[in-house]
């Protein structure tokens, strides 16, 4: 299935790449302007559209080229060179970064909700607070005792004080940070305002 996905996708792209939509037909017929037919206006029949590749698009009302009848060797050399340019170093790094954290974050995730399921307390909340402080919030986790757990009644006999805690004291982190930053660029963007709030 991913197999047909992909050649699917390469056929439209390939498709997109070869045919390029003809404006002014002018520039085929008559590109130095050495006669005074207006190709654009005259009816041209079949012979003549296969001749120079032309076909109509009725999608968009207008004349299209195939693409081997208005590249030379240049432009092909120029495509072969376009795809085969190697990555840039900096944006295969990049990549690799972001793979790298989205991997370890996605694993914390989950070795934050199969703990949290072991030792009975609020899955989500516990996923939020090791999203925000990292490994840090997982170890608290990790050390904190088993909540007691009614499992007849599937129901948790005690709150899980020490995650909503955290939860709490982690949306107040990041507020305060929102505000620091704002009030930075509130003092960059009127470096006055120190003075007149010293005075």
């Amino acid at each position: 299935m991913l197999s047909l996905l992909m050649s699917l996708l390469s056929c439209s792209r390939t498709s997109r790449h070869e045919d390029r939509i003809v404006t002014d037909l002018n520039e085929i017929f008559d590109p130095d302007n050495e006669t005074y037919t207006d190709w654009n206006h005259t009816e041209m029949d079949d012979d003549l559209k296969e001749a120079f590749g032309l076909y109509y698009d009725p999608d968009i009302h207008a004349y299209r080229q195939k693409y081997e009848y208005y590249t030379n060797e240049n432009d092909v050399k120029y495509e072969k060179e376009k795809r085969s340019k190697p990555l840039n170093p900096i944006t295969g790094h990049l990549i690799w970064l972001v793979l790298l954290v989205v991997s370890a974050e996605a694993y914390l995730i989950y070795s934050t909700w199969v703990q949290a399921k072991k030792l009975h307390r609020v899955a989500w909340m516990w996923i939020v607070n090791c999203i925000i402080g990292g490994m840090a919030s997982f170890i608290v986790l990790a050390l904190s005792r088993e909540l007691e757990y009614d499992e007849d009644l599937d129901i948790r006999q005690e709150c899980d004080l020490l995650g909503r805690t955290m939860f709490v004291m982690n949306l107040f982190a990041i507020l305060l940070i929102a505000v620091g930053v704002s009030f930075y660029i509130a003092i960059l963007r009127n470096p006055h305002a120190i003075n007149e709030f010293l005075r």
